[in-house]
């Protein structure tokens, strides 16, 4: 619809890694490819309105998810996410340490990425 190209200003977090946005993204990227109308609402494309955008950890913390998710937005745009009761903080975050992040990345995950999209009091 074109919405994050009017509020670029918005940052929305997307749980469980973006859910079946990793599947799908060629439907977004291939509609865009073959509309000329869409690049009117999104100048910039969709797959720079998808890295704007954060996506949390939540249920995701395998290697498979967390490696394609990087690659489709990079390590800045993850921030830690959990689904208690269906799995312990504690389990969550050691799952996520054996996704192959950076001990750079990871601080990043943990708390630092969070940091840079909410608000300074």
């Amino acid at each position: 619809s074109g919405s994050s190209s009017r509020y670029p200003d918005i940052k929305i977090i997307w749980s469980h890694a973006g859910g079946a946005l990793l599947g799908l993204v060629q439907r977004f990227v291939g509609e865009f490819e073959d509309n000329p109308k869409l690049a009117e609402i999104m100048p910039h494309g969709p797959e720079y309105e998808l890295r704007r955008f954060y996506y949390d950890t939540a249920q995701s913390t395998n290697p498979i998810v967390m490696q394609a998710l990087k690659s489709l937005v990079g390590a800045s745009q993850i921030v830690f996410g959990s689904d208690y009761p269906y799995s312990t903080i504690a389990d969550h975050a050691n799952a996520l340490r054996k996704c192959g992040f950076t001990e750079a990345e990871l601080r990043g995950i943990d708390r630092e990425n969070a940091l840079k999209i909410l608000p300074k009091y």
